[in-house]
This record gives C-alpha cells, structure tokens and sequence, in this order.
C-alpha cells in the first residue's frame, strides 16, 4: 500500500474578530426517521427510504448552491455537510464587507426550502438555523481529502445557536416570527448597517434577557428572529 502524505495548507481567512458570517441548518430526528423507515420487524433493510432521504439532503444541499451561485457579491464561502445538514461560512476582504447579508439570504432561501418541502411535510419533520457573526479560520486541503476545515468562534457558536431553536417549541408567544431561525446579537449588529430602514424592524429580540449558549462567552448572547413574512420576501429576492 503506498504511502500518501497529507499536506497542512495555509489559512485561507485571517479574519479573527467579525471577519465571518456562519449558517448551521440542522434536521431534527432524521436519524430515527429513517431507521424506523428502513427496518421491518425483521431486521430486512429497506434501501427505497434511505435513498428517499439522501435525495431529500441532497436536493437541500442543491439549494444551498444553487443560491450561493446566484449571488455576485463578491463573498467567499465554505461548506460543510453535516450528516444531517450543513454549515456554511461566508467572508470576504472588502470594505463595507457584505457577508452577513450573503449569510442571512442564504438562511431565508434554505429555510423557505424547507417550509415547502413535501418530505419535510409528509413526514413532519422539524428544522432549525442559526447565524452568528464571528471570527474564523478555514483550511482548504486539495488531495487526497478535499475538503474545508473549519475553525474558531463563529463555528462553535452558530452550532449551539441552532441548537436553542429547539427549546422555542412554542410559536405563539411570536405570532409573526419563526423560531426556527435564530440569530445573536452580534449577527445583528453586522447585518443591519446594510439594511434598509423598514426592514430592520423586522428583526425582534426572541427574550429580554441574555442566553447562555456555553459558547464561552461569560454573558451570553442576545438572541432574535427575523418576522416569518420577510424570511419568505428575502427568499423571494433571490430566487
């Protein structure tokens, strides 16, 4: 067997502070899901609904991309699939940076996705997404690997972001607003100097009090979501 070296590339962000924007979108209890629809009592496997949900995540992941291509803001991007999701990191060098707002239409077109999907429908199936604005270093490995590696705050914090949405079970405490899409406070302070005035009203504060997200910050993290009707219009302007 020959021997293959692995080579440590160089950083391709630098970008420690507020250099990055950071999607996670998870999809809850796909897992059970699809054990439960692929074994009989017998313990045959069934490999038609395994395929029918690798073809659901893969048409998700198609989204991500087809979304991304269609931007010409100049970002870079990362992406990472998650077994049952992924995690996109968006940065770039210029002046005002962009990214957040990169990050957030993302966000709104994999959620409006979701929302509409058959198979999420069919099976009730639960989705959550966090932002959050941070810094980062992405390694990009060539052969044999070829893949990006992720590193710093932004990735560990949007990940247990996206997990609170699971505690927000309860939509009526925001009529007008979706719980399965949570952003920090530190993500909104980036994103709304490139808002226009009427949609920043559009981002509430999901408590009035900080949460601890054990993300190593000692005061946590202010928490918002975006109104349900302008998730739906920011998909829109992309699609």
């Amino acid at each position: 067997m020959s021997n293959v070296s692995f080579q440590i590339p160089d950083p391709i962000d630098h970008n420690y502070e507020n250099g990055s924007s950071a999607l996670i979108v998870d999809i809850r209890g796909s897992s059970t899901l699809v054990r439960d629809k692929s074994y009989s009592k017998q313990g045959q496997v069934y490999n038609e609904a395994i395929k029918e949900h690798t073809d659901f995540m893969m048409k998700l992941f198609k989204c991500v991309f087809d979304c991304i291509a269609s931007f010409s803001l100049g970002d870079d991007f990362s992406f990472n699939h998650t077994g049952d999701g992924c995690l996109c990191v968006f940065w770039n060098s210029t002046k005002p940076f962009t990214h957040p707002l990169t990050c957030m239409k993302v966000a709104c077109v994999i959620h409006q996705h979701l929302s509409i999907d058959k198979y999420v429908k069919r099976n009730n199936i639960r989705f959550g997404i966090g932002l959050h604005t941070g810094g980062c270093l992405v390694y990009r490995t060539t052969v044999p690997i070829k893949r990006d590696f992720v590193f710093g705050i932004v990735a560990n914090t949007v990940a247990r972001v996206e997990s609170f949405t699971k505690n927000l079970k309860d939509a009526n405490k925001h009529k007008l607003d979706d719980p399965r899409l949570l952003l920090t406070g530190n993500f909104k302070e980036h994103l709304k100097p490139l808002l226009k005035n009427g949609a920043k009203k559009h981002i509430v504060r999901v408590s009035p009090y900080r949460f601890h997200l054990n993300d190593g910050k000692d005061v946590g993290h202010f928490l918002y979501t975006i109104q349900a009707h302008e998730i739906e219009r920011y998909a829109r302007t992309v699609a």
